[in-house]
């Protein structure tokens, strides 16, 4: 399994869990105009009285893959996230008909040419009354709808939106919103593909190594721990997990662990319980500047600390359920690619390996 499938099954798992929160975004952007800054729409939430944490909810969207996902304010929405929002099919239909207008354009375009925009009065007199309430809305959502075969807009009484020549002809023969969605998700395979086989996902010499970091002992631990060797040994081949119980050296266990965290390729490690050794080892890990993949329980008591408030994390159920797994999956492959790309700096040291 490719870097695109992970994260469209963590992206797919994102909107199902979170329909209801996706839909107020989508109003929101229909009301303002704009996508909703995360403090107001929080503000918002709590005024509706509605138990939702808007960062987090934006922190778990899955990033592209090779792109990632950047703590930005505000919480943005794409094609494939509003498919089934109940008004969002004249947007997307509206999408889709300047999408074949730029299309139409660019193969009529004299060989010389190389300015290519597509506007508002090439539709204005064939829009319904609810079009008409909508158009306005296309530009703001293509500026953060990629892969879109429009880049920027100019403002004005009539606006208009440049083409991407290196985009617009890849969404050829694309008619319907459902032909533009799914030709932007060929678009990011291809694009995850090449990616992959740029940095080299295959299995060779040297394995990867995690680092496990968690309380030990109890019930929970185990089965958390439980749970976490299971996404490993999801991986094909190359990738093995130790915890701190597991080593089978003797010697003085804090020397042995930061050892670990010196050697290892990559830390998981479990903040649900706040615990301070947790803590020690993680501020130990990203000072030797490791890829940390965190995880929390949804039932945990109280936020975790403010510096690590905005990191990305696996929220999990207390019963670890299957798109648990793939988030984390997703989340392991991140570290992966990232340590993969610190070796390939490396001439002569480099494992390339990708998961199942």
């Amino acid at each position: 399994m490719g870097s695109f499938e992970v994260w469209q099954k963590s992206d797919q798992a994102w909107v199902k869990d979170n329909k209801a929160l996706i839909a107020r975004v989508y109003r929101w952007f229909l009301e303002k105009h704009d996508w909703p800054d995360i403090e107001l729409f929080q503000r918002a939430l709590d005024q509706d009285d509605v138990e939702a944490d808007a960062r987090k909810f934006a922190m778990a969207k899955p990033g592209i893959p090779a792109f990632g996902s950047g703590m930005a304010s505000n919480i943005t929405l794409q094609s494939r996230h509003i498919v089934d929002v109940t008004g969002a099919d004249t947007l997307l239909n509206l999408v889709a008909r300047l999408t074949k207008l730029g299309v139409d354009a660019y193969l009529s375009l004299p060989p010389d040419d190389r300015q290519l925009y597509v506007s508002r009065a090439d539709v204005i007199d064939r829009l319904t009354p609810g079009e008409l309430q909508t158009i306005d809305l296309v530009p703001p959502f293509l500026q953060t709808d990629w892969p879109s075969p429009f880049s920027g807009t100019t403002y004005s009484n009539n606006w208009t939106m440049p083409a991407v020549m290196s985009l617009v002809r890849q969404f050829k023969s694309v008619d319907t919103a459902d032909q533009y969605v799914e030709r932007q998700l060929s678009i990011i395979k291809n694009h995850s593909d090449e990616q992959d086989a740029r940095i080299g996902i295959v299995a060779k010499s040297e394995p990867m190594r995690a680092f496990v970091v968690m309380p030990i002992g109890g019930e929970w631990s185990d089965s958390v721990h439980n749970f976490i060797k299971g996404v490993v040994g999801s991986f094909e081949a190359g990738l093995t997990s130790v915890r701190a119980d597991e080593i089978p050296e003797t010697g003085r266990i804090n020397d042995q662990i930061a050892a670990q965290l010196q050697s290892c390729d990559f830390i998981i490690a479990d903040i649900t319980h706040g615990n301070l050794n947790v803590y020690w080892e993680l501020g130990y890990a990203y000072a030797w500047d490791k890829p940390c993949v965190l995880l929390r329980a949804t039932n945990a008591e109280g936020p975790p600390p403010f510096d690590l408030y905005d990191q990305r994390r696996v929220d999990y159920s207390p019963e670890p359920t299957d798109d648990d797994a793939a988030r984390l999956k997703a989340m392991i492959e991140s570290a992966i690619e990232k340590v993969q790309a610190k070796r390939q700096q490396r001439p002569g040291d480099g494992s390339i390996f990708h998961g199942a």
